[in-house]
């Protein structure tokens, strides 16, 4: 069983106090006020998701959540953590998802997973992905935002680390493409340990800033932590193979009746 904690109303809200898991069952806490702020000054110890639908939810500079499971930011919704001393940082066994925006300083130790089928997650802070992180990247199509998965970081630091898995949902792609995962015009510092990918296009792509490798059909894919941009290559299509000889006699012939 569990219980559900809602917060919204027309009054900005602090609670000192501790919210926890019941004797049978898990406790969530769902923040759906828009344009309000739900400050948490105590350690919560509750271990449900943690649902950010509208407004804000702030942590005090005692405001703790490092037991919620899930941590959902929904589009135009904020996760305002910037009062954490030291600043924040997601557990290794939490998950951080969502569209929507995360202000302060966060370093992921667990599972970062931008967008909501895809969509685009914004840091107004520095991020460190930390060697124990795994942010996971969908791709249905070539549309950032709307069709894959992104970060924008502004002018704030970002910091690679961990892996990252990239989901695709179907063999779409043809020519070359890039993805510009990570959007950032500040400072960017470490690597992925690797990069891998799922389902119709797979490849792992190993450490150094930039690097490559090809997935089973032939195609080169590659990622540059200098720029966020997952790069796409794609081999010849068998059409065009097959045409060069014709292709190569015409030239011939036209030549030689020039003569």
């Amino acid at each position: 069983m569990r219980s559900e904690c809602v917060v919204g109303d027309d009054a900005n809200r602090t609670f000192a106090g501790t919210i926890t898991d019941g004797a049978t069952n898990k406790s969530s806490l769902v923040m759906n006020s828009a344009g309000r702020t739900q400050t948490l000054n105590g350690a919560n110890t509750y271990t449900g998701n943690t649902t950010v639908t509208a407004g804000t939810l702030l942590l005090g500079t005692a405001g703790s959540i490092a037991n919620s499971g899930t941590i959902s930011v929904a589009s135009g919704a904020t996760l305002n953590v910037s009062a954490v001393s030291g600043g924040w940082a997601l557990g290794s066994s939490q998950t951080l998802k969502g569209s929507g925006t995360v202000s302060g300083n966060a370093t992921i130790n667990g599972n970062l997973q931008p967008g909501s089928s895809p969509g685009l997650l914004t840091f107004n802070g520095t991020l460190t992905l930390a060697s124990t992180a795994n942010t996971t990247m969908e791709i249905n199509g070539t549309t950032r935002g709307t069709q894959y998965d992104g970060i924008d970081m502004g002018s704030n630091a970002l910091s690679y680390g961990g892996n990252m898995s990239i989901t695709f949902g179907s063999a779409f792609l043809s020519g070359n493409t890039t993805f510009d995962l990570f959007n950032f015009s500040g400072s960017q510092s470490g690597t992925f340990t690797a990069v891998t990918s799922a389902a119709n296009y797979l490849f792992t792509l190993n450490s150094g800033n930039s690097f490559s490798a090809n997935d089973q059909l032939g195609n080169t894919w590659s990622f540059n932590h200098s720029t966020g941009d997952l790069g796409f290559t794609a081999i010849p299509e068998p059409t065009t193979w097959a045409l060069l000889p014709a292709l190569l006699t015409t030239l011939m012939i036209f030549r030689r009746r020039r003569r």
